[in-house]
């Protein structure tokens, strides 16, 4: 993304994130380090319009929903497996966003606004 850089990563099995930034040399240093404790599925959201989801072999979710202002984007998941992934929302002025969230199955586990 532009002169940073993003990796997605596992510490301790709590997912997580590092942000690196290009310097004026032209290296990458780091910038920035995110940690989730606990937590089998992270969202974060390292800029605007765009979502890095960090999963460990623990993660139940199979396909996560999210609507934009009533637009919907959908991602799937392998459950029970680290995973990396990047979702990009649709940019829509003042924005209400929703987030469902499925497990196998195609049953709701999660729901929130």
């Amino acid at each position: 993304m532009n002169d940073r850089r993003y990796a997605g990563f596992l510490s301790n099995n709590n997912p997580g994130y590092i942000q690196f930034q290009k310097n004026k040399d032209g290296n990458y240093r780091w910038q920035h380090i995110e940690v989730n404790v606990n937590e089998a599925f992270s969202v974060f959201a390292p800029e605007p319009l765009l979502f890095l989801i960090v999963t460990n072999e623990e993660n139940k979710i199979a396909k996560m929903q999210v609507s934009v202002n009533g637009q919907e984007i959908e991602q799937e998941f392998t459950p029970y497996k680290a995973s990396v992934t990047w979702m990009f929302p649709p940019k829509i002025g003042k924005s209400h966003y929703s987030y469902k969230y499925y497990d196998k199955d195609g049953e709701l586990i999660y729901y929130f606004e």
